[in-house]
C-alpha cells in the first residue's frame, strides 16, 4: 500500500514538473520579434507634409488692412528631409456668414495667390528639414479673391489652403491627409483660416 502511494505521488510530481517544463518552453518560444523580417521597408511609399513651425499672424485688422498679413513658417517633412518638394501652392477664398442665408464664399472655389518653388525651401539650424516662410498681405489676399478693401467686414474669414506637389507627381493638401497630421506633434493642417477683426 505504501509503495503504491509513493508511486502515485511520484507520478503526480512528474506530471507537474513536465507541465511546468512544457509551459516554460511555450513561453520562451513565444518571446520573439513578431515583425516579419522579409517586409521590404526600403520600398515603402512614404508621403510628405508641411509642419507649421511658427504662425506670426492669425487675423487681419479691419482698421489697418494695409499692414495686416498672413505669415507662417513651414517645414517640409519627407523621406529626403524635404527635398522631394517641387512646389507649394498657396490658395485662398473669402468666407462670410450672412444671417438667414448661410455661408457665402468669394469666389466659389479657392484661387491661387502664389506658388513657392523648391528653391524657396532652405536649411535651418534647428532641424534637418528644409523650411520656408509663406507671407501674403491682406491687400494681396483681398485682390486675389476679387474684392475691394471697402467690401471687407469684421467677421469675414480668409481661408488659406496649401497644396504640396512633390517630384513624383503626388499632391498633398487638407482634403487627402490623415487626421493625425493636424495634431500638435505634426501640426500640418494645410488649412489656415484668418479672421477679419475690428479693434
Amino acid at each position: 500500500m505504501g509503495r503504491l502511494t509513493l508511486k502515485i505521488r511520484q507520478m503526480k510530481i512528474f506530471k507537474y514538473s513536465f507541465g511546468l517544463l512544457l509551459g516554460a518552453v511555450i513561453l520562451l518560444g513565444s518571446c520573439r520579434d513578431f515583425v516579419e523580417p522579409s517586409i521590404p521597408y526600403t520600398t515603402f511609399d512614404t508621403a510628405a507634409y508641411l509642419r507649421t513651425i511658427a504662425r506670426t499672424s492669425t487675423s487681419f485688422n479691419l482698421a489697418n488692412l494695409g499692414s495686416s498679413k498672413f505669415e507662417i513658417v513651414v517645414e517640409a517633412v519627407d523621406a529626403e528631409d524635404g527635398r522631394t518638394v517641387e512646389t507649394v501652392e498657396v490658395r485662398l477664398r473669402h468666407r462670410r456668414l450672412i444671417p438667414n442665408v448661410g455661408l457665402v464664399f468669394t469666389p466659389a472655389t479657392d484661387v491661387l495667390v502664389k506658388t513657392l518653388q523648391k528653391t524657396d525651401f532652405a536649411p535651418n539650424t534647428t532641424s534637418r528639414f528644409l523650411r520656408s516662410t509663406i507671407l501674403v498681405t491682406a491687400t494681396e489676399a483681398i485682390a486675389a479673391v476679387g474684392l475691394a478693401p471697402g467690401a471687407i467686414r469684421a467677421g469675414d474669414v480668409f481661408e488659406f489652403r496649401l497644396v504640396l506637389n512633390d517630384r513624383f507627381g503626388r499632391v498633398f493638401t487638407n482634403s487627402n491627409i490623415s487626421g493625425d497630421l493636424t495634431a500638435p506633434f505634426y501640426n500640418s493642417p494645410f488649412f489656415y483660416p484668418v479672421s477679419v477683426v475690428a479693434p
